[in-house]
């Protein structure tokens, strides 16, 4: 199935039927990988060593207080290659593990929390703030070096951010400023100078199930738009610590130990003069399909992702 556009193409036709064709194009391209995907869980689930427990014996994992209701949510994905059965009812009889879903940047208390950390293992109960003021503190408690600046007092371009998770509304200011162009729901930070070549900046998105990395997606964007949406997406082919050093996946660890981080991803990137690396963003309820992987490195990274959980929650 044809699916990408060629400059060719692209030179030829006008605008408005180029726009009409991509949209064509980019549909085609989801289709071909729900098949591809759906064709590969099956074909997973009906492993010999797979079949007993997707069709005989299913694990059933509690979401509460909310629901990852949209299917391209990770653990929805990790879920149906395992099989595994989803409810949101915390009196449901055949609960195994628990997991607390919220996809917003601070969360609520709950006073079915404690109960069902009594009755279950509650995946990220912890977790309880993970706003860009709380990463830049624990970050600086944890790795001994801070992320943040003060605007005020800081001379330099600095990267000025909202406070809330998901916006990508970084830009880059000119300090210092006057204290009252200071913008409570914001956050400054220094910028990590992470470019990758003449074009590209490149950052580590990194999968974390308790203690253990299965492995690493680089991300690359644009350095005009380095707070936008990457352009290219892959997995790293070396190992997590070829990546890191030993302290570094240590402090990693720590830093999830600290905010509350059981399972999710992280946003690491390193700065090129000083060689550190700085955590700049946290994601407990992460996505799993970027646009721009292929059907069989997403796969790839589907199935580690699953295995490492079930391992990890479920074994």
């Amino acid at each position: 199935m044809m699916t990408n556009i060629t400059q060719m193409e692209t030179a030829i036709m006008p605008s408005w039927l180029y726009r009409i064709y991509a949209k064509v194009l980019s549909k085609l391209k989801r289709v071909r990988l729900r098949t591809y995907m759906a064709f590969k869980k099956r074909t997973y689930q009906l492993s010999p060593d797979r079949l007993y427990n997707t069709f005989f014996s299913p694990k059933t994992i509690l979401f509460f207080p909310d629901f990852p209701s949209r299917d391209n949510y990770a653990i929805r994905i990790i879920c149906e290659v395992l099989g595994c059965r989803l409810t949101q009812d915390p009196n449901h009889d055949l609960i195994d593990l628990a997991i607390r879903w919220e996809d917003k940047t601070h969360k609520t208390d709950h006073a079915q929390f404690d109960d069902i950390q009594r009755k279950y293992t509650f995946i990220n109960h912890q977790c309880n703030d993970i706003s860009k003021k709380t990463v830049q503190t624990v970050f600086e408690d944890v790795f001994g070096f801070p992320l943040a600046v003060d605007p005020v007092t800081y001379h330099g371009t600095c990267v000025m951010k909202s406070n809330t998770n998901s916006r990508h509304d970084g830009r880059l200011i000119q300090c210092p400023i006057d204290s009252d162009e200071v913008k409570s729901d914001h956050v400054y930070e220094k910028l990590i100078d992470n470019q990758y070549d003449a074009s590209l900046t490149q950052e580590f998105r990194i999968p974390v199930f308790k203690e253990h990395i299965p492995f690493v997606y680089l991300k690359y964007r644009p350095i005009e738009a380095r707070f936008r949406i990457y352009t290219k997406l892959e997995i790293a082919k070396n190992k997590v610590s070829d990546l890191f050093s030993g302290e570094e996946i240590d402090a990693i660890m720590q830093f999830c130990r600290r905010i509350g981080l059981d399972y999710g991803e992280l946003d690491v990137l390193r700065d090129k003069n000083d060689k550190h690396i700085y955590i700049v963003d946290v994601n407990d309820t992460p996505w799993g399909e970027p646009k721009s992987r292929t059907d069989r490195t997403h796969w790839q990274s589907v199935k580690m992702m699953a295995e490492t959980f079930e391992t990890v929650f479920i074994a």
